[in-house]
């Protein structure tokens, strides 16, 4: 409608007729015309933001945590524990491996 509007303007502007069925046929080609090319500039637009026609689209699948994932996850933060509290408890380390190796023997038989 707005396109029917403008080419019907400027053809006024330029001091031609818009009036009868012959009109219709000049103002027709100006209005086809344009509508072709916001059509071709719509179309650009939305392949540009990934629109358009693909032949295997992805498909959302929700992600389910493995325990694989979690060892991942939890064992280089124990590390990283360890090593920071190494110096505060190294001595209460050293006195748990030795206690260990003098109550297993007895333990043991």
């Amino acid at each position: 409608a707005r396109s029917i509007q403008r080419v019907r303007a400027a053809r006024r502007l330029r001091g031609e007729n818009s009036t009868g069925i012959a009109s219709y046929r000049k103002v027709g080609i100006p209005v086809l015309e344009e509508s072709l090319e916001r059509s071709i500039d719509l179309a650009a637009s939305l392949e540009s933001r990934g629109y358009g026609y693909f032949p295997n689209p992805s498909r959302y699948r929700p992600h389910i945590w493995r325990l694989r994932e979690t060892l991942a996850l939890a064992g280089p933060i124990y590390a990283l524990i360890f090593l920071l509290l190494l110096p505060a408890v190294s001595g209460v380390l050293l006195a748990g491996l030795l206690l260990f190796a003098v109550i297993t023997p007895g333990l043991i038989s």
